[in-house]
Formats: structure tokens, C-alpha cells, sequence
């Protein structure tokens, strides 16, 4: 459902609504205006080559879109619903008419209202004080009363299922308008525009609340819950499509949960809360319609510790087959012997969740984890993927499963998007032919009940800690928009976006490489002999590496670099300027990653420092042994693997899956976080925008990279995997891998 569908329909009988446009319903350029009254008569034309969906219109902040049309001198309250995915500044409406000018815009982050006049010379500004939300749906508005001495003006902010802010000021003589050829998302505006509506008078606060709940938004989810109340917990809210949408904390003494929720009204949301117990406890809600429940009621599901040295780890090896033949499957370990732990003033013996992995297709042989030092015995349970439930009318993605209602054997995984039919059909068991169901294409596939393997005794060993030299991980990187490889004959395969000389002004003769990184704009290569080489850049400082080597580790942000000399001492060159504090060298680096404006450097005692402006990083962190960073968030991977994210969670970029905690390596993007797991295989969590989410399949991965929406990986062979906005690799490029 169109988020301006249920508004328009709310908002039809409310008096002085002249006009609203609902951006997801238009097949064509130009949208007609949906008008209560014939009071104005408006379209709104977007350029060729925009994107709309059933949402809206997504806009990459290069297009304007026109607003036609004419309400002579009536004072105008024009709303936009909007679902912006950057803070930097834009406008959402500019009008120039005569010698007048009306701009609402976005100024770092806070909408800001401004009206010039020729007839006295004067300009005034409304700066609103409240922010907007990323990747939630506002409504930001102003309001005009005109034809009187002094004219007040308000500018309006809201986000659905929260508090409309609202700011008003008296800008003197009230201006006259003619809205006839207004443009719309002037400049830089990226993000979802869902809807625009224009009232002939100024809303209460009731009516623009009333206007935001019909949005078919959540909002604020505040229920009751079963859990213990004597314990703290924490956990994370799930979606339909199983991501994490956002996580929640209960403290101790509290008994309601509350989360703010951005998906729609109806859909079903499931509940997973964690408990700090020492046997680990985790509980979940089945999934449930947060509207429609009276409490949130939580299910033990696993729980239990296990022993081990914690200086040592473990893992359990095998081989999944299928009527003898090597399958794909997702293989999860358990403690064979149930563990106790309180759930409710009650006992409760369970297994302990140890790890995962996913089987190779080829061989079916898999390896996982167990990272814990784990030495009790434990079994192993290979799933299927049973799919969803079918529902009427459900759109469904290539990869998405559904379940019959009747269980016959197999499940229908989509090759060809689309929405199935009102009425569940009549399943073809055809595993060699796609067949279309409503306008999506399905195939057959065989469903596999669970199998079980054990009790086995896992295999106890001493994890390699990586050190502070070059590493697999140097071997890959990637920019704003273009990519590198460091080659097996020591050269650098670079490709992708040029604007600043990143890819074509390749230093000629260049060799000897053994590690590499990319800024924003530029590239920069680390020789055997320690020196640094750059090419590309914005500025000439991007492209001015120190010469106080020998350096053993480079590392590249948005427009600087950094490199670690043997004795852990940094140095940072590039456009900003960046100053390293004093504790990093006096202390000493083993580790350092750039994104954004910011680096983090792990020191030798275990500490992480940043470099520049960016997230605050949590206090009293037990030791690290790596970061990772994105555009304003970060994650440090402490000694036995697990991982804790920090910063900018607009799009759920820190929001850890449950039970993830077998890290090597771990990466940003603009909004999302790719990791790479010690049994080689690849996660994601964030946005899926642009493709991000799309990993490419195995268990063989040594390093990766990410950049903007570009995500690289290389496999244990040197093949180059890339997926999101990227080029593709270039033909016959292999990666080092000795």
C-alpha cells in the first residue's frame, strides 16, 4: 500500500484541502492533483528518468520535479511527506514569482524556511530547532497567512508516530503568492518523496498528527511484557522479511518494552530479547501485530554456557549430504547437554546456540566456529529453508520461498518477481519448470526436514592472532565509486569511477605492491620497501603521502589517508587536516581503518582511538583486535570474535544479527555493515539499497571491502566477487592471496 494512500483518504474531508498528490500512484511523468473542491487545479512532472515505485519517488539528488499550478493570494499550507536518506543540505520547494522568492529547505539537517521581498528589501529565515529523521517518514510543511499587516508564517516538522514540532515567526507585511511554477527537490535531495498535500489554511497539531498515524506507520510500540523484570535485557526488533529493524533495552525494574517501529501497520514484528545471565539466555515473541497485542509475550529458546579455555577455540567440521549427494545447507551447532537457567521463577534446561555456517553446494562440507574454547560435546543440525507462510496478494522478490498451507514435500522459490494471487493457487510440483502465480514466477523445490549429527566432541585449538603488517585484509578495497585489487605480480588492478584521476593516472612502472586502500576519490598503494604512493584525489594533499616510512599499513577515509609506521607511530596526510592524538603514538598502533571523516586506530594495549570527526566510541571496551568503519558508524571485533557497532543507526547499520559473534572482519558502507566470519563466509545488516544486501555465496572468503554501495570480496583462490553499485571486475583480474 502507497503511504499516501490512506493520508488522501483521511484528509479528504478535512476543510480547506485544495489539493493532494500521491507520488507512488502515477505511471507517468506528470500526476494530476487529487482535489477535494475545484479550488486549484495542479500537477506535479518529474524529469525522464527518475524512479517511481509503489512507495514514491526516489530520487538520487540530481532531479527537480515542477509544481503547476495557482491559488491567486490564498494563504497555503503545502506539507511533503518525504523519507530522506541523507542530512546534508537540499530544498524541497523553491518559488520564484515576481520579485518574491519561497524556499523550504533542509540546512544540515533542520528544515529551514525563507522568504525574500523586493517591495521593502527584506528577507527572513525560520530555522527549525528539531532535526529530521533518516529513513523514517516526515512531514515537513510551512504555512503562509498573507493580505494582512503583519504576516506569520510556520514551519512545520513531524515524524510519523512522534510529536509534530511546529515554529512560527511574523515576517512584517504579508507577502502575495501565484504558486504557479514552484520546483520541487530543487537540489540534492535523496531519498523517498511519498506525497504532497496543499490546504488553504493552517492544520492544528491534532489534525498534522492525525495526518502522520495515517501514514500506516507503527510509530512507538510501548506493551508490557512477560520477562523478568529483576534482570536487564536487551534485544532486537525483527521484520516480516527477517532483518532487524532496531533494538530495544529493558532495564531491570522496568516491565514495558518500547521501540520505535517504521514498518507499516499489519505487519507482523517479532521480538527477540537477550538476558545477561551467565547461562546467556535468549527469548523470543512469535511474530505479532503490535497494534492489535495487549503484551509482549517471550519464549525461551536457547540458553546455557559452556566451559573451555578462554584462551582457545573450537570447531566441528563435517559434511552435509542429501540421499549421498554434497547440499547447500544452513548448519547450526548445539550443547548436547542442556543447560540450566530461570525463566519466569522456573527452571528450564536447554541446549546452547554455539555457532553457524552454511554448507558448500559443491561438497557440502562446512565448518564452524565455535570460538568459545567450547570442549563439552555438542551436535549439529543441518535446516532447509521452509520459506514463508503464502498470504494473498504478497509481493515476493527473486530468492523469496513460500510454503504451501498443505505441506506436500516442497516449497516455491521465486525467479521472477511479482505479486502472487488473492487466492492460493494450486502448487505444480515441477522441479524443472518456472510457472507464473499471479504476476510472480515460481519453481519447485524439494523441502528437506531438519537432520541431526552427534553428540561429537568439538576440536580444541589456539586461534592465530593476525599482526600488525600487511595482511589478507589490504589485498581489496574500494571508494565512493571505484575499486582495486592488489595483483598476484605485486601490480594494482583499479577500476570504476575516474572523476579525480583514481583509476587512469595509474603511476606508470608501478610494482612491488603489498598492500592497498582507497579513499573517497583516491588510491593509494603500500611498496615492499615501506613508501606509500597515491594517485587520484580532490585536492593535492589527498594525493601527498608522508615520506617518514618505512610503513607497514595503510588505510584511506573520504579524503585522507593514514599509515602506521613498525614502531605503531601514525602519520595522516589529506584535504582535512586531521591530527593524530598523542595517545595513539605515545602507545602505539597494530591496526588502523578509515571511512567517512574519520579513522579508528586499535592500539597496542587493546584501546581504540579515533582520528577525526566522527561516532563516539563507547567507553570501557574490553581489548580490541580490529574496527571497522563507515560513514558515521563503526564497529571494534574483540579477541574472541564478537563485535560491537556504535554511531549513525538510521538504517540498522549497527543493529549485530543475533548470535553473531565469529568475526574476522568487519566493513562499512554509507548505510549498511558487511562482515566476514573466521569459517570465510560473508554477512550483511543495514540497508539493502543498491544491491548491498545481495552477497555472493561460500564459505571460502579471505578479505573484503566497502565502499559507498560498492562491496568487494576475495575468495581463498584470488577470484574477486563484487556486488551493489560497482563495476564489474575486470576480465582475467585475480587477486594476491600468498
Amino acid at each position: 500500500m502507497s503511504l499516501m494512500q490512506a493520508t488522501v483518504t483521511t484528509v479528504a474531508d478535512y476543510p480547506g484541502l485544495l489539493c493532494a498528490f500521491d507520488f507512488s500512484q502515477t505511471d507517468t511523468q506528470t500526476l494530476e492533483a487529487v482535489s477535494t473542491n475545484g479550488a486549484i487545479s495542479g500537477t506535479v512532472t518529474f524529469p525522464q528518468g527518475v524512479t517511481i515505485g509503489g512507495d514514491g519517488v526516489n530520487l538520487d539528488g540530481t532531479q527537480s520535479a515542477q509544481f503547476a499550478g495557482d491559488s491567486g493570494d490564498t494563504p497555503l499550507t503545502v506539507l511533503f511527506i518525504v523519507t530522506p536518506t541523507t542530512a546534508d543540505t537540499f530544498e524541497l520547494y523553491h518559488n520564484s514569482y515576481a520579485s518574491r522568492d519561497t524556499i523550504l529547505s533542509v540546512e544540515a539537517g533542520n528544515p529551514r524556511f525563507y522568504y525574500k521581498s523586493a517591495y521593502n528589501n527584506s528577507e527572513n529565515t525560520i530555522n527549525h530547532t528539531a532535526a529530521i529523521s533518516l529513513d523514517k517518514v516526515n512531514l515537513i510543511g510551512f504555512h503562509t497567512k498573507n493580505r494582512e499587516s503583519n504576516g506569520q508564517y510556520s514551519l512545520e516538522l513531524g515524524l510519523a508516530g512522534e510529536t509534530v514540532n511546529r515554529e512560527s515567526a511574523v515576517f512584517g507585511r504579508g507577502p502575495y503568492h501565484s504558486y504557479s511554477s514552484a520546483t520541487l527537490f530543487r537540489s540534492a535531495f535523496a531519498g523517498i518523496a511519498n506525497g504532497m498535500l496543499v490546504f488553504d489554511r493552517q492544520l492544528t497539531e491534532a489534525e498534522l498528527d492525525e495526518i502522520l498515524y495515517s501514514l500506516n506507520i507503527y510509530g512507538q510500540i510501548s506493551l508490557p511484557t512477560n520477562l523478568n523484570p529483576d534482570r536487564f535485557q536487551s534485544g532486537a526488533v525483527l521484520t516480516a522479511g527477517r532483518t532487524i529493524e532496531g533494538n530495544f533495552e529493558l532495564p531491570a525494574g522496568g516491565s514495558t518494552l518500547s521501540h520505535f517501529s517504521t514498518s507499516q501497520k499489519g505487519t507482523p514484528l517479532e521480538f527477540v530479547a537477550f538476558d545477561t545471565d551467565e547461562d546467556g539466555s535468549v527469548y523470543k515473541t512469535s511474530p505479532l501485530d503490535p497494534s492489535t497485542a495487549s503484551e509482549l509475550d517471550f519464549q525461551a529458546i536457547l540458553g546455557g554456557s559452556g566451559g573451555g579455555d578462554s584462551g582457545q577455540s573450537s570447531k566441528v567440521s563435517g559434511v552435509v549430504q542429501i540421499d549421498g549427494t554434497p547440499a547447500k545447507r544452513t548448519v547450526r551447532a548445539f550443547g548436547y547437554d542442556p543447560t540450566a537457567h530461570g525463566l519466569d521463577g522456573a527452571t528450564v534446561n536447554l541446549s546452547k546456540s554455539l555457532g553457524h555456517s552454511t554448507s558448500d553446494p559443491e561438497t557440502g562440507e562446512y565448518t564452524i566456529d565455535l570460538l568459545s574454547g567450547y570442549d563439552k560435546r555438542i551436535f549439529v543440525v543441518a535446516f532447509d529453508d521452509y520459506g514463508d507462510d503464502f498470504t494473498p496478494d504478497m509481493t515476493v522478490a527473486v530468492g523469496d520461498r513460500i510454503h504451501p498451507t498443505t505441506p506436500n514435500g516442497h516449497v516455491w522459490e521465486c525467479t521472477g518477481a511479482g505479486t502472487l494471487p488473492s487466492e492460493e493457487p494450486t502448487w505444480v510440483v515441477d522441479t524443472e519448470t518456472t510457472q507464473l502465480y499471479g504476476t510472480a514466477s515460481m519453481i519447485a523445490k524439494p523441502f528437506y526436514r531438519p537432520m541431526v549429527h552427534g553428540p561429537v566432541l568439538p576440536e580444541i585449538y589456539t586461534p592465530e592472532v593476525p599482526g600488525a603488517g600487511p595482511q589478507p585484509l589490504y589485498i581489496v578495497g574500494a571508494g565512493f565509486d571505484h575499486s582495486a585489487v592488489l595483483k598476484p605480480d605485486g601490480t594494482v588492478a583499479v577500476w570504476g569511477g575516474n572523476y579525480w584521476g583514481q583509476v587512469s593516472d595509474y603511476p606508470a612502472g608501478l610494482s612491488n605492491v603489498v598492500a592497498i586502500a582507497c579513499g573517497g576519490y583516491f588510491t593509494a598503494a603500500l611498496k615492499d620497501d615501506g613508501s606509500i604512493v597515491v594517485w587520484g584525489g580532490t585536492s593535492s594533499a589527498e594525493a601527498s603521502p608522508p615520506a617518514n616510512g618505512p610503513y607497514v599499513q595503510i588505510a584511506g577515509n573520504a579524503y585522507n589517508g593514514a599509515a602506521i609506521r613498525e614502531d605503531g607511530t601514525v602519520d595522516v596526510w589529506g584535504r582535512d587536516g586531521l591530527t593524530v592524538p598523542a595517545t595513539v603514538n605515545s602507545v602505539g598502533a597494530k591496526f588502523i581503518e578509515g571511512w567517512g571523516d574519520f579513522f579508528l586506530a586499535v592500539l597496542n594495549d587493546g584501546s581504540v582511538v579515533r582520528i577525526g570527526p566522527g561516532p563516539t566510541i563507547p567507553a570501557d571496551l574490553p581489548p580490541v583486535a580490529f574496527a571497522g568503519a563507515g560513514r558515521n558508524h563503526g564497529y571494534v571485533i574483540f579477541e574472541d570474535g564478537t563485535v560491537q557497532g556504535f554511531g549513525d543507526n538510521g538504517s540498522g547499520q549497527i543493529n549485530t544479527p543475533a548470535g553473531f559473534g565469529d568475526c574476522r572482519q568487519i566493513a562499512g558502507g554509507r548505510y549498511h555493515t558487511i562482515a566476514l566470519t573466521q569459517g570465510g563466509a560473508l554477512e550483511h545488516w543495514g540497508s539493502v539499497s543498491s544491491g548491498v544486501g545481495q552477497l555472493p555465496a561460500g564459505s571460502d572468503f579471505i578479505a573484503m571491502s566497502s565502499g559507498k554501495d560498492i562491496c568487494l570480496a576475495v575468495r581463498q583462490d584470488g577470484t574477486v566477487e563484487t556486488w551493489g553499485t560497482g563495476d564489474p571486475v575486470p576480465s582475467g583480474v585475480t587477486a594476491k592471496v600468498s
